[in-house]
């Protein structure tokens, strides 16, 4: 049934209320008695999506856990890419994505607005994935080329390429603090680069099928590699 005139500005005023109580309740450091209200103020007939809630409910959580999902919806489409998009990964501050493609680039995404902000164009094939730099700076992608690359996140100029190994690239990580950056590959090996000088300072061996996912330990003692063998998924190397 579609609300009366009464009823909206009624609605409006029961919201505006409970965000009023959730704002000075944060601002006396009483996030649980602010999120109560926000609660509320969801549960009033058509703002259950309003962007001043879901704005200050994105507050609220970077100050409390969560431990679920009260509801899920779709609150924006990222278009630009002309092939499958095969990562996506945010950056630390969270206000912008990556994503890389099957049309062989990387696009930097604005999340509040959904606008393409950079494409980072020089792979020869497929993205197969990425990750930015702890400081932000940065993002190193692997590709179907057999290349990684590093790119300027703020500019998309490609500083530097990786190249070792023999066949495609199929995952990048990195080492806390940027030491090193770990890639597989399809040749079946891990190869652990110096990011400053693109050299490579290591090869790891013992998977007898590709690599498909690569681990750093926090100490940054050991990566942890899966591969499509089946019966031995997983090998720790020292580095």
């Amino acid at each position: 049934r579609q609300q009366s005139h009464g009823e909206l500005q009624s609605s409006t005023q029961r919201f505006r209320q409970q965000i009023t109580w959730a704002k000075t309740a944060l601002k006396s450091g009483k996030p649980i008695v602010a999120y109560k209200y926000i609660t509320h103020a969801r549960s009033v007939p058509g703002y259950e999506r309003a962007p001043e809630l879901l704005e200050f409910n994105a507050t609220l959580g970077n100050l409390l856990p969560r431990k679920g999902l009260r509801g899920r919806w779709l609150l924006r489409t990222f278009k630009g890419h002309e092939g499958g998009i095969t990562t996506v990964f945010l950056t630390p501050d969270g206000r912008f994505a990556v994503s890389g493609s099957k049309d062989n680039t990387l696009r930097k995404w604005d999340l509040i607005t959904a606008q393409c902000t950079l494409v980072f164009k020089g792979h020869t094939k497929s993205i197969s994935g990425g990750v930015i730099t702890p400081d932000g700076r940065f993002v190193v992608s692997s590709s179907q080329d057999a290349t990684l690359r590093l790119w300027d996140l703020a500019t998309a100029k490609c500083f530097r390429v990786y190249k070792g190994h023999k066949q495609p690239v199929t995952a990048v990580t990195i080492a806390q603090y940027g030491r090193f950056i770990v890639s597989g590959s399809q040749d079946m090996t891990l190869k652990v680069w110096n990011p400053a000088t693109a050299e490579c300072l290591k090869t790891l061996k013992g998977h007898r099928k590709s690599v498909t996912s690569v681990a750093i330990t926090p100490d940054k003692r050991f990566v942890l590699s899966g591969s499509e063998e089946g019966f031995a998924a997983s090998m720790f190397y020292t580095i």
